[in-house]
């Protein structure tokens, strides 16, 4: 029965270190990478459910028609078109009564981020023009969600974008 030899022993120590300093290198990278993944989904799921919500109320108002901009007061229960949500800004988001995601309670803790929203009328025929039309002057309204945070590089965001149309029924 033959053992090892000192040289072999220490070999092998020295091949089992490297490899452990290589992966103690590598793991702030990947907890790194996983914190960043993480708050890209957090935003995602921020812009998306915000922008759910202005694409369930109406095109115009209800009550002044095709007026744009806000006409009803906060909270946000309180929209009832699209074009309501135009320049709304929350640092921390805030759920649709008004109530800051701050960890507070039963709330989520979104603190670090901030959600901005944009609307502006386009042509219907070109929903990606790059100057918006006058106000109330189309049939369709771009909607742009953007979602933000600090990360290392400075700041982070995730936009999403969408269009509202007002129904127009098939004259036939």
């Amino acid at each position: 029965m033959r053992g090892f030899t000192l040289l072999e022993v220490l070999i092998s120590i020295v091949i089992i270190t490297s490899g452990i300093v290589i992966l103690l290198e590598i793991i702030p990278v990947v907890m790194q990478g996983s914190a960043n993944i993480e708050n890209l989904v957090t935003a995602t799921t921020l812009s998306r459910d915000l922008m759910d919500e202005i694409l369930s109320k109406g095109f115009d108002d209800p009550d002044t028609g095709a007026a744009f901009g806000l006409e009803e007061s906060a909270p946000r229960s309180n929209f009832d078109d699209v074009d309501d949500y135009d320049g709304l800004s929350e640092d921390p988001p805030q759920d649709v009564s008004g109530a800051d995601y701050d960890g507070t309670g039963a709330m989520p803790d979104y603190s670090r981020f901030t959600r901005a929203v944009t609307v502006e009328n386009v042509p219907e025929n070109d929903f990606n023009a790059a100057s918006p039309s006058a106000d109330g002057t189309t049939d369709a309204k771009r909607i742009i969600v953007t979602v933000s945070w600090p990360d290392k590089a400075g700041t982070a965001q995730v936009e999403l974008r969408s269009v509202a149309s007002e129904y127009h029924p098939d004259p036939r």
